[in-house]
């Protein structure tokens, strides 16, 4: 809980929300709202937005330990392994996870889209050479304020990619037969991405939220392509393209393709040397009889992997009950 009670006012992701209306630590009301069934929606949609929105929340996460990073990158004393690339490197972790498959991770949610959206940009792969590229621009020896703000601004348009992808593919599975649980997921999917896209298009954030309003019971025809027009028009300013984002492979609505746009997303930096540095990390074991363990860490991705873990696990516990 204490990741959606960060309020990191003055972060560009984070601010982007704000602007676009959302109240301080929206995340937090957001989530209890589901847990305590005040939102009067079925459990079938609470669950679904649950699981979906711990994806959205690390996502949050992550951008919060990118932006920290370039902050602390400026100051010659915190520009180091253990200061500014440790943050970045954390932000990889809580993005990707502490399994060695990007399982359940917020990475894995991109993975899944690349598979539905072949002919468009592979994004579980380049955001990776993005990542990389900050994590070299933060360190001192490397040191490129300009290069690090440019990596976490492909990051955040490769983030808009994969959550679009889902957010198109799930309202359009569910106006053509109605289904809780893909509304739920199209909702859920927007959720991390509104704020970036509303900086560049309220026209098009706006569209899309009124389409998968979580309070709605069917989908009306004609909605899906409707939307996706108005998100296309937008896709120049948001730095996307047809392109880019690619078509759904099952597609169930054909009636109107993406057409007119071209361009495709930058590549950063292959792998670069891990970061040095001690930790402690707490290992959470979802269970009431066995007490956290600690253990010794050299990696800021381990630290941010078993406490993204940690988040995950609880969660899935707490839905299970």
């Amino acid at each position: 809980q204490g990741f959606a009670q960060a309020d990191p006012a003055g972060e560009s992701y984070y601010d982007s929300f704000i602007a676009a209306g959302f109240p301080a630590k929206w995340w937090d009301g957001w989530m209890l709202q589901m847990l305590d069934d005040t939102a009067g929606l079925s459990r079938v949609k609470r669950v679904t937005c649950l699981k979906k929105g711990v994806l959205g929340l690390m996502t949050f996460y992550t951008s919060h330990e990118l932006e920290a990073a370039i902050v602390k990158a400026q100051d010659p004393a915190t520009r180091s392994d253990t200061a500014s690339a440790f943050a970045w490197d954390e932000g990889w972790a809580f993005y990707y996870g502490n399994d060695p498959a990007g399982a359940f991770s917020a990475w894995e949610a991109a993975w899944k889209r690349d598979g539905d959206f072949p002919n468009g940009a592979n994004i579980s792969e380049l955001i990776v050479t993005q990542f990389n590229k900050g994590l070299k621009a933060v360190r001192s020896d490397t040191y490129d304020l300009d290069a690090a703000k440019a990596a976490r601004d492909d990051i955040y348009r490769m983030w808009v990619v994969a959550y679009l992808r889902a957010s198109l593919k799930y309202l359009e599975l569910a106006e053509k037969n109605y289904d809780e649980k893909a509304h739920a997921e199209g909702y859920a999917y927007f959720l991390p991405i509104i704020g970036l896209v509303h900086a560049k298009s309220p026209e098009a954030s706006n569209k899309m939220q009124e389409a998968l309003n979580i309070t709605k019971t069917s989908i009306a025809a004609g909605t899906y392509c409707a939307v996706k027009a108005v998100v296309e028009a937008a896709y120049p300013v948001l730095g996307l393209s047809c392109e880019s984002v690619g078509d759904f492979k099952d597609a169930v609505i054909t009636t109107c393709p993406c057409s007119g746009s071209t361009g495709t997303l930058s590549a950063g930096v292959g792998p670069v040397a891990e970061v040095s540095g001690t930790a402690t990390d707490m290992t959470c074991v979802p269970t009431t009889t066995a007490p956290p363990q600690e253990a010794p860490s050299t990696s800021g991705v381990q630290g941010g992997a078993v406490l993204a873990a940690a988040v995950l696990a609880g969660v899935a516990a707490a839905l299970s009950a």
